[in-house]
């Protein structure tokens, strides 16, 4: 009975495992096929944060505030966070997006899929 029981426990730790495997090699958003990421190219060098509102890859509206740390750069700070259709975008001159800081607004249309995982915004 011992060796029955032992067996079991093995399977089950094997099971485990390779559950564990797929969850940790699963792609977010299936990788360009349900959403983008936002690049953010900072063109005008006097922002220091932006705003990003829209529909996520789970169909849930969602906004996130991202800090930019240089300027005249693209900042791939909303790396992880995935959008598309119409999608707020908004620049500051504040590092938090403070709304009486705010320099820049725009609507854009990210696609659900394509090649890639990422958008380049040409923000202000």
């Amino acid at each position: 009975m011992r060796k029955s029981i032992s067996a079991r426990v093995g399977a089950l730790a094997v099971a485990a495992m390779a559950t564990a495997t797929l969850v940790a090699t699963a792609t977010p958003a299936s990788a360009g096929t349900n959403g983008q990421q936002i690049a953010w190219h900072n063109n005008s060098g006097l922002a220091q944060s932006f705003k990003i509102s829209g529909y996520n890859n789970d169909n849930e509206w969602n906004e996130g505030c991202f800090r930019l740390y240089y300027f005249n750069e693209t900042s791939k700070a909303a790396a992880g966070w995935w959008w598309k259709y119409n999608v707020n975008l908004q620049s500051y001159s504040s590092t938090d997006c403070s709304s009486n800081t705010r320099l820049w607004y725009t609507t854009v249309n990210v696609p659900k899929s394509q090649s890639g995982d990422w958008v380049t915004i040409q923000g202000y």
